[in-house]
């Protein structure tokens, strides 16, 4: 899903989407094994997050470290690393940190933890990259955090989403889904 996700970021670029600051939020969380099978390129990654950085690599070229510091306001654990593409423009890497101690960050950890990293007139507009399968609840629960965070324009697009082989894995991946996209919208209040 990384690689998918990375590439979509870098094709809406090559289509003259200004992505502005790229900025890349990821847990740290091991890489499985099913996901190392499904991937070979992966098998030395440890966690989502470098996955992550490594895909964002291939994609848009090596980063190199920036002169400037990374951080932001807050004081919370997680990773923050400002990077340098090969044109100069400037990614963010992100680890966010779990809001539930002994499981990874979900995404309204993530969306927290960018709200605390990156200052508000840098996140005007936000254009999120997910996979398709992910993007109704990824939206119902990060456009209303971001929105409130001081955006005022949030857009998700999803790219493909991995079928696998097992068609039963698939309906009950898309049946999760779909239970998570209603259970945020439905916590949504006017």
């Amino acid at each position: 899903g990384n690689r998918q996700r990375a590439a979509l970021a870098r094709q809406l670029e090559g289509e003259g989407v200004d992505l502005g600051l790229l900025v890349i939020v990821a847990a740290e969380r091991p890489i499985s094994d099913l996901e190392r099978a499904s991937e070979p390129d992966s098998v030395h990654d440890s966690s989502e997050w470098l996955n992550l950085l490594r895909n964002v690599e291939k994609t848009f070229g090596p980063l190199e470290p920036s002169d400037v510091r990374a951080g932001g306001s807050g004081d919370s654990t997680g990773e923050d690393y400002e990077l340098r593409r090969p044109d100069g423009r400037q990614v963010r890497v992100l680890v966010a940190p779990s809001s539930d101690v002994g499981r990874r960050a979900n995404t309204a950890d993530s969306v927290d933890f960018v709200r605390e990293r990156i200052p508000p007139q840098e996140r005007r507009s936000v254009l999120l990259v997910t996979d398709a399968i992910y993007a109704p609840y990824q939206f119902f629960v990060s456009a209303p955090l971001l929105l409130h965070g001081g955006a005022e324009h949030v857009e998700l697009v999803g790219a493909a989403t991995i079928m696998g082989d097992n068609p039963a894995s698939l309906a009950q991946r898309v049946a999760q889904e779909i239970h998570s996209g209603l259970s945020a919208a439905a916590l949504l209040r006017p």
